[in-house]
């Protein structure tokens, strides 16, 4: 039987801190997975992305959102809660990760029905590996739906 082909993992980052896009956008390069990152920093901008409206009507729906809930401009929790509550974008996987480790977060994050809660790493090479591990899980094992 010959090797499965599997289309890139559409994935949307919503970040605003430019730095940490740049890592991440580093990290998904180095992990050998089929991808396609689209990074937004405004709760807003990401809402519009996942729903589809206005111009992005013709955009694909993310198969993976991967969140910092600590946005200057609002917090990461709304954005969680609006997908979460949402019969149509609940689906779509939400991984938490933030520099929080606070265990009120991470029990909010829950709550809302995150899918997972990641801390962000100190160093790129542990960055790396969690990329990696999120792209082996996400892209490779598990059958993700389309939206």
């Amino acid at each position: 039987m010959g090797e499965r082909i599997k289309s890139p993992v559409e994935i949307l980052l919503v970040e605003d801190n430019a730095s940490d896009i740049h890592l991440m956008e580093e990290a998904f390069q180095k992990c050998g997975m089929p991808y396609r990152l689209r990074a937004v920093q405004e709760i807003a901008a990401a809402l519009t992305l996942v729903r589809r409206e206005g111009s992005l009507r013709d955009q694909i729906c993310p198969d993976l959102i991967i969140l910092d809930i600590q946005l200057s401009k609002g917090a990461g929790t709304d954005f969680l809660r609006v997908v979460k509550a949402d019969e149509k974008l609940k689906m779509i996987p939400v991984i938490i990760m933030s520099s929080s480790k606070s265990e009120r977060d991470v029990l909010t994050c829950y709550g809302l029905h995150a899918n997972c809660y990641i801390t962000k790493p100190i160093r790129f090479h542990d960055l790396e590996r969690i990329i990696r591990n999120l792209m082996n899980f996400w892209a490779d094992t598990v059958i993700l739906p389309r939206i």
